[in-house]
């Protein structure tokens, strides 16, 4: 039961690095997840998703822009579509947000007696599937499932109690879904302890998935100590994440970042690559986009020794049978900054399949020194979305019926901004403002999503409040 989470690992490199320190000092003994939604870190002033693992260094190859003709992409089902055709002018309002549900008032109250008032209270995503919303919630760094075991909970709609689910999770937190292959999917982001014990001395991490709309989960992630991201890409599914092969490795020499492949649906797992740090300290592959030919790997080398930078640890693979390989940053021996590939330096803290061929990411952007969004598109083309510039994403959902996008910002780069704006379209260039909400210290925003006519937007306090779209 190691614990760092990805919002955790945000906050605690936020604050190092506010300070010019990009450093954030992991011990073996942690887990991690946060958006494990990823694990977090702030740097310079940055949030940073942050993971476990410490690798060797992989000799790399230029791949920025290469482009592979006549790649096709089976049965890649992501969460939402592009939706190509005329702009479409939204007049839409909103009324006020009212409380809406506390879905976790009880992992509240039972962790809060148990580890204390810091635990983590947020709402991490909300999914709709199926016409019913899915809550994800918990903490990975206090270990919070230890103590009140975290449940798969749902609405059936907007009217109905809550549904709980009678598979155990064995997770410490639930920070992400994702819709693959029509079905919903979650990687185990921290097995809980009492869970681990049947696998010991191995490590193998969860994978949780629906199949027919039922539940069940996989245990069978060999090393995965932390699993942060799932993802369809070409044949079959492939999962990221940190940790070691068996306990053993992981006292003696630490921790690895790492790719799994499934070619049966999640329900066995084989390696597909490892690296060992290379330096003492965390480091995680925490994120993956799969967009036409490419699957793109996102993590970071987090040292512990003082003075040392955190760095990004990104990679591609290319075609149905690529190997990953490093994104070039232009500081290799005989490589130029020009040389650079546009993601190789950027700190990514989420991303958003929206089609096949066309994906977003948010992240630190390190050379620029700013929080940005991207468009990653299936031919290699990326660029940097213009229309949200000066704007921090806090989240975007893409709504299944009707394929509308829905985004929550900041207002400012400001981590603790006063306000923030919510925007609503069919495509990034023809989303328009639907309001502009204020912050409130304790109750600020973490997730949105539209469900029929309701906006909900999930808080750090553990509520739901919602709006009615007119």
């Amino acid at each position: 039961m190691k614990n760092l989470s990805s919002s955790s690992i945000v906050r605690s490199i936020v604050a190092l690095l506010t300070i010019g320190v990009f450093i954030l000092i992991i011990s073996c003994d942690e887990k991690s997840t946060s958006q494990e939604r990823l694990a977090n870190a702030e740097m310079a002033g940055a949030e940073i998703a942050g993971q476990e693992i410490a690798g060797q260094e992989i000799a790399g190859q230029e791949i920025a822009g290469q482009e592979i003709a006549g790649q096709e992409i089976a049965g890649q089902e992501i969460a939402g579509q592009e939706i190509a055709g005329a702009e479409a002018t939204h007049t839409m309002t909103l009324s006020d947000f009212t409380l809406w549900r506390a879905p976790t008032e009880t992992y509240i109250q039972e962790a809060t007696s148990a580890i204390g008032s810091d635990i983590d209270r947020g709402i991490h995503d909300l999914f709709v599937f199926n016409n019913q919303l899915h809550i994800g919630y918990g903490d990975a760094d206090l270990n919070a499932g230890g103590v009140s075991p975290i449940k798969l909970l749902s609405y059936s709609s907007p009217e109905a109690e809550i549904t709980i689910d009678p598979l155990e999770t064995g997770e410490e937190g639930i920070y992400r879904y994702r819709l693959i292959d029509g079905e919903l999917m979650i990687a185990g982001v921290d097995s809980t302890d009492a869970d681990e014990l049947t696998s010991r001395p191995l490590i193998e991490g969860n994978f949780l998935r629906t199949r027919d709309g039922a539940w069940e989960k996989h245990r069978a992630i060999q090393g995965g100590e932390h699993v942060h991201d799932v993802t369809r890409f070409m044949e079959g599914l492939w999962a990221v994440g940190s940790g070691a092969d068996n306990r053993i490795e992981w006292e003696t020499y630490g921790v690895y970042r790492y790719l799994w492949f499934s070619g049966d649906g999640g329900v066995t797992w084989r390696r597909y690559k490892r690296v060992f740090r290379e330096v003492p300290g965390d480091t995680r592959f925490i994120n993956l986009l799969a967009v036409g030919p490419r699957l793109y790997i996102f993590g970071y080398l987090n040292p512990s020794a003082d003075g040392e930078p955190s760095v990004p640890k990104n990679e591609v693979i290319i075609g149905a049978t690529g190997e990953p390989t490093p994104l070039i940053t232009g500081q290799e021996e005989g490589r130029s900054p020009e040389e650079a590939h546009p993601l190789a330096n950027i700190y990514v803290i989420e991303s958003y399949p929206l089609s096949p061929d066309l994906g977003v990411i948010s992240g630190f952007d390190i050379q620029e020194r700013s929080w940005r969004t991207w468009r990653v598109y299936g031919d290699g083309r990326i660029e940097v979305i213009s229309e949200w510039e000066g704007l921090r994403l806090i989240d975007l959902s893409i709504d299944q019926e009707s394929g509308s996008l829905l985004a929550l910002f900041n207002n400012s780069m400001n981590l603790e901004a006063d306000t923030g704006k919510i925007m609503l379209g069919d495509r990034i260039e023809s989303m328009t403002e639907l309001a502009i909400i204020d912050f409130n210290e304790g109750s600020r925003p973490t997730s949105i999503v539209q469900w029929g006519e309701l906006i909900l937007i999930g808080q750090e306090d553990g509520q739901i409040v919602s709006a009615l779209l007119q």
